[in-house]
This record gives C-alpha cells, sequence and structure tokens, in this order.
C-alpha cells in the first residue's frame, strides 16, 4: 500500500486513506509505512484507540502528523469531526442533529463528503460539514449507502 500511495504523490495526486476495522490486530504494522504518503488520514475515535492506545483527538493527531500524515481528520461520531494539519490548523465541527436509524456505512459516508468537497476546492471548514452532513444523512436509513442520496441532498442539510 505504501508504494501505491508513494507512487501517486509522486504522480502529483492527492492521497487519502480511511481504515478498515483489522480484525488480525496488524493496525500500525499495516498503517505506518503508508502514513508518510498520506495528504488525508480519516481514523474513527474507535480505529484511533485500537491504533495507539488512547482516542484523545488533539494527542491522536499530532501523533499521526508526527508519523509523517500531512492532515489528519478524526471522525467523531455523533460529535461530529476533528481536523488538524502540519501547519497547525486546527478544527472542531460539530456533528448535524440527525435521526439515527443504522450507522452502518456513516464514516464511509464522511469520508466520501469531505473528498468531494476538496474536490470542488472547499475549504477545510466546509469539507468537514459536507462529511458530517453525508454522515448524517447515512444514518438516517437502515443500510450502508440507502440514506445518502446525492450531492444536493447533503449540500442542503449543510444550508439549514
Amino acid at each position: 500500500m505504501a508504494k501505491i500511495l508513494r507512487a501517486a504523490q509522486k504522480s502529483g495526486l492527492t492521497t487519502s486513506l480511511d481504515t478498515a476495522w483489522d480484525l488480525k490486530g496488524r493496525w500500525m504494522k499495516a498503517l505506518k509505512p503508508c502514513l508518510p504518503f498520506l495528504d488525508y488520514f480519516m481514523p474513527s475515535e474507535r480505529e484511533v484507540k485500537m491504533l495507539l492506545g488512547y482516542s484523545n483527538p488533539v494527542r491522536a493527531a499530532k501523533a499521526f502528523l508526527g508519523m509523517g500524515a500531512k492532515c489528519v481528520i478524526i471522525k467523531q461520531e455523533e460529535k461530529g469531526s476533528f481536523l488538524k494539519r502540519r501547519d497547525g490548523l486546527e478544527i472542531q465541527v460539530p456533528a448535524f442533529k440527525a435521526k439515527v436509524m443504522d450507522t452502518t456505512g456513516a464514516g464511509d459516508a464522511f469520508c466520501a463528503g469531505f473528498i468531494k468537497g476538496l474536490s470542488v476546492g472547499w475549504n477545510p471548514i466546509r469539507c468537514l460539514r459536507l462529511g458530517n452532513a453525508a454522515g448524517a444523512c447515512a444514518v438516517g436509513a437502515l443500510g450502508a449507502t440507502t440514506g445518502v442520496k446525492s450531492f444536493r441532498q447533503a449540500v442542503s442539510l449543510l444550508n439549514q
């Protein structure tokens, strides 16, 4: 994975990684070589706890930045999201209120929303808000993708 990420960055691409739950417990062994080649690293608080042994977002973000990631975004479920960059920018954005039916896919929806915001040139706060909005849409229905209908749906939540 690190070789692929390095090649992508050398080609001028922006890289991001959302962790997946590691049932075999190889968390850092698999991840650490990738961090220097990540523009955006997006674990959840629970994943941070498994990776580092603690979940404090500021402390965790500093640790991952120290391992080479350029920007760390921690998904915090009903608390929203937290971003910290190497240049010192630190942002906490609250979650949108949502009726929760199923949390499956909410983190993936967040990542998709955040990356979509990047792709259209939005600033970090707006990207975080779009990620939170996409996550809020996802939890409103049963299943990983049923609640997320469109970019327009998530943007309408931003404007409420």
